[in-house]
């Protein structure tokens, strides 16, 4: 099922936001509102991230 690699990355990213947030928020706005920030900074810094690896390795 997780052959492929941006699948997992973004099935990574919401199990680790949603252990955050349980751990920081207690009402339902702030608790999605997180989620949805640290998703967005995983995948959006992992993608930058392989782009600068692949850049530099040539």
């Amino acid at each position: 099922m997780l052959n492929d690699h941006f699948l997992s990355l973004v099935v990574f990213s919401l199990l680790v936001a949603l252990f955050f947030a349980v751990l920081n928020h207690r009402d339902s706005r702030g608790f999605w509102k997180s989620v949805g920030k640290t998703m967005a900074w995983m995948v959006v810094g992992s993608l930058l991230f392989a782009y600068f690896m692949l850049w530099t390795a040539r």
